[in-house]
């Protein structure tokens, strides 16, 4: 079921995570939209979520930085921006594991293509 529903989460992740709807619409402001819609592509992906993705070199090193990320926080300096960089890390990681998982087919990708040139 994930499966079949994580290509159109995704999409509907990347129109939310670029669009930023929280700028336009002001009862969204300060809301941390992208935190929250990437809440349902990571529920898809631990369903589908494939072992030779998983360990990947590239998803491997990306999980490492999102780790090494995590531990530095406590350390900062600034704790503040060091945690609102490791926020954007676990999106970016669940992202790429997304991608990496549901577009595998050239239609997908074109299709995810499509809509990235619509947005910009």
């Amino acid at each position: 079921m994930s499966a079949r529903l994580g290509f159109p989460v995704l999409l509907a992740f990347v129109v939310v995570d670029y669009l930023r709807p929280q700028d336009w619409i002001g009862p969204l402001a300060g809301t941390p939209i992208a935190l929250v819609a990437v809440i349902p592509v990571a529920v898809c992906l631990l369903g589908a979520l494939q072992r030779n993705v998983l360990l990947d070199p590239v998803s491997v090193t990306m999980a490492s930085i999102v780790v090494f990320a995590a531990a530095w926080v406590p350390f900062a300096t600034n704790s503040y921006w060091a945690f609102v960089a490791f926020k954007f890390l676990i999106v970016s990681w669940i992202t790429m594991l997304a991608i990496a998982t549901f577009v595998d087919r050239p239609a997908r990708l074109r299709a995810l293509l499509v809509l990235l040139l619509a947005i910009f």
